[in-house]
């Protein structure tokens, strides 16, 4: 198998696995655990750039900035899980994500201004 075969098969199972990162971060939402979503963001702004997929990369590191700055958590995070699907969807059909020409991620940085 090829290294790029490899980063295509680990960026597969990543998707796969990205509704459970998901949930988890709907959940650290509903108990408002500013500290787990701040290190759940930062681990998919690491782990997006690891897998070629910019997109969460992109996101994340705008979140955990609010994450850490406990900047309008309340309307950012429910925001960011409706593109955090988005991008799941878009993904998992095979297509990339173009965040910066999205109406949702123009939103999220309008509230994380």
């Amino acid at each position: 198998m090829s290294f790029e075969d490899m980063m295509k098969e680990l960026q597969k199972e990543y998707i796969e696995n990205l509704s459970g990162k998901i949930t988890a971060i709907n959940n650290h939402y509903e108990n408002m655990d500013i500290e787990a979503l701040e290190d759940a963001f930062h681990k998919i702004k690491g782990t997006g750039k690891t897998y070629g997929i910019p997109e969460l990369s992109t996101l994340a590191q705008v979140l955990e900035k609010a994450c850490k700055d406990n900047h309008n958590i309340k309307d950012i995070i429910p925001l960011s899980i409706e593109l955090l699907k988005k991008i799941e969807s878009a993904r998992k059909n095979g297509s990339e994500f173009k965040i910066e020409s999205d109406s949702l991620y123009g939103e999220v940085l309008k509230v994380a201004a």
